[in-house]
């Protein structure tokens, strides 16, 4: 299924760091494979903050993990797609 290339290239932005803008995360979508298209990216970029595997950063636009257990889980145990 799509979700596990979009959830691992969206795990990937925050390694090493916390949070990321919410501008960040279409480009993380796009470097999952098969998702360099625009109409397919915009569609997933989305899901990630519709399941909870993205939330905001308090106030701001920023989003951080939602998950930051299944996002270590899948950078240490799930191979990139």
């Amino acid at each position: 299924m799509w979700l596990l290339e979009v959830a691992h290239s969206v795990a990937e932005l925050f390694v090493g760091r916390q949070p990321a803008s919410r501008e960040e995360i279409p480009a993380a979508v796009r470097r999952a494979p098969g998702f360099d298209d625009d109409e397919k990216a915009f569609a997933a970029q989305t899901t990630p903050g519709h399941l909870g595997f993205l939330r905001r950063s308090g106030v701001t636009r920023d989003r951080e993990p939602g998950m930051p257990g299944l996002m270590d889980y899948l950078r240490e145990f799930v191979p990139p797609a």
